[in-house]
């Protein structure tokens, strides 16, 4: 048999038995889907999105939303069938890096065969965030993403294998698509264009050709990345979370190489900033000494740094998440095959790589579970809320929810059988999130949300120093409620406590007002 149809088979079968379980274990939908779906629901008739205002940025995402239509006009509301659509691209995806790690061990001359590349794309394949990608529908915006990524990185290498134009307008069309999907990818052209400069690769019978390509995907890059900040800097804090970033950045490195745990790293750091300050400071100067001793010039380390800036760029403009960092796992796993390469004994270093995949492999079974574990908490819990206002005849009022606006569309759903959003459920713009990059299921099943009132105002506090509350600004007027105080959470994140009150107008329309304690509905009075 072929070798790379025997590790395509391997690939696809590894897939089928890690993902399988946990997509036919999955209860329902995740938070965010009730409301991209209502939002189709509603405007069935048009496969792509023409409102700028539209959640979760889908305006400049055409291409996953016209996924999401094509899914909702198949499958309706059958969930199953949508991961299972979520697996066939990530099997996808996973065959392509394959291909695109062949491609750089042969043009980089890097002493690895086949095997490595196979155990490193066994590794990203089973990786915790790609278990994210499956279970989530809503985060095929960053599958998509991450596949014409890759498929445009692919043809862009052909090009010098063959000289072809068209491996070049392939190469564009997939980044385009890339960047419709979702403009975590955005920096793809500045690496190709370090690639072409740093490999001197140019020759005079191409280079008509390559500046075409690259004023094309340059013109797109620059578009994007104006078209997002017009339309949706009220809507990420760049200014002040900037400051910010070196930290979270760590954070979401030290998830990448350890994700199962990374929570319990991530979460003391964040809370001993003085230590984490200490350590990260040793660590720069261990560093520098390393260098030094290793006599790498001045060069080499400047180049180093550009491509190490290229390739974190995308996270320097969005928060710590688990579900963000697609982009920077292919790198990483780039970066392995490279060690790997270094390695003079290959039996050990096969070895080392099939460790990593079992631990991936521990990792995602332990993970997996624990997400189901969460949601069955979780669905428990919307379970007692639905009764609670099944049994008020007027409007209620939520203090406090773990994601904004969530609730009148799951209480849509769950009440009418279709998606859409309640009138019967109002939401304040204030909300509660994990600081940790990772999802931590100790976090949960305990009380960390408390609201006393005192006289007209409401206080709402998060006891859990990796808990914090969050403002929803854009939303804070037409929610009718007045902040009057904030403090600082401990994390550098959010709040630890809010003093609001709910305007007249407000009151007028609710008859009931609950919030959630972590365990427990409360209604307060």
């Amino acid at each position: 048999m072929n070798s790379n149809r025997k590790y395509i088979i391997i690939i696809i079968i590894t897939n089928l038995l890690f993902y399988l379980p946990v997509i036919f274990s999955s209860i329902t939908f995740f938070d965010d889907d009730y409301i991209i779906f209502a939002y189709i629901q509603n405007n069935i008739s048009q496969p792509f999105i023409s409102d700028t205002n539209a959640q979760y940025f889908l305006f400049l995402r055409p291409l996953s939303y016209f996924s999401f239509w094509i899914d909702y006009s198949f499958f309706s509301d059958n969930y199953i069938a949508m991961k299972v659509v979520s697996l066939f691209f990530h099997i996808c995806f996973i065959i392509s890096f394959y291909y695109l790690l062949k491609r750089v061990i042969t043009l980089f001359n890097i002493d690895v065969n086949d095997i490595a590349a196979i155990f490193v794309s066994l590794i990203l394949s089973i990786h915790l965030d790609c278990l994210l990608w499956i279970s989530l529908i809503c985060n095929r915006t960053e599958q998509l993403m991450i596949l014409f990524y890759v498929l445009s990185s692919i043809s862009f290498l052909k090009y010098f294998d063959h000289e072809k134009r068209l491996y070049l307008l392939l190469s564009a069309l997939f980044f385009l698509m890339s960047a419709l999907a979702k403009q975590s990818g955005l920096h793809l052209p500045l690496i190709f264009l370090y690639f072409v400069i740093y490999t001197k690769k140019l020759k005079p019978p191409i280079i008509r050709e390559l500046k075409l390509f690259f004023i094309f995907t340059l013109i797109m890059l620059i578009s994007f990345s104006i078209l997002n900040f017009i339309i949706y800097h009220d809507q990420v804090g760049i200014t002040e979370n900037i400051w910010k970033k070196p930290f979270t950045i760590i954070g979401i490195l030290l998830h990448s190489v350890v994700p199962i745990f990374s929570n319990y790293i991530y979460n003391f750091f964040i809370i001993n900033k003085e230590l984490a300050a200490i350590v990260g400071f040793s660590i720069l100067i261990i560093l520098l000494i390393l260098l030094r001793k290793l006599k790498i010039s001045q060069n080499k380390i400047i180049y180093l740094s550009i491509l190490v800036a290229l390739i974190l760029y995308p996270r320097i403009f969005a928060v710590g998440s688990q579900r963000l960092n697609g982009v920077l796992l292919i790198w990483l796993c780039i970066l392995l095959l490279f060690i790997v390469g270094y390695i003079k004994n290959k039996s050990l270093a096969y070895i080392f790589l099939g460790f990593i995949v079992i631990f991936q492999a521990i990792s995602f079974i332990i993970r997996a579970s624990a997400i189901i574990e969460g949601n069955n908490f979780k669905e428990e819990k919307f379970q007692k809320f639905f009764s609670n206002v099944e049994i008020n005849s007027g409007n209620t009022l939520v203090l406090c929810s773990d994601t904004y606006d969530i609730l009148p569309y799951k209480y849509h759903y769950y009440s009418k059988k279709t998606f859409g959003k309640s009138d019967n459920i109002l939401t304040t713009p204030i909300f509660y999130e994990l600081v940790l990059v990772n999802h931590d299921l100790s976090l949960y099943k305990k009380d960390f949300i408390n609201c006393r009132k005192d006289g007209a105002q409401y206080i709402i506090t998060a006891s859990d120093p990796l808990i914090y509350l969050l403002i929803y600004q854009h939303k804070i007027d037409s929610d009718f409620i007045l902040i009057k105080d904030k403090k600082e959470s401990d994390s550098g994140r959010g709040y630890k406590e809010i003093t609001f009150e709910l305007t007249n107008k407000m009151k007028e329309n609710v008859s009931k007002i609950i919030y959630f304690t972590g365990t427990q509905w409360i209604e307060t009075k």
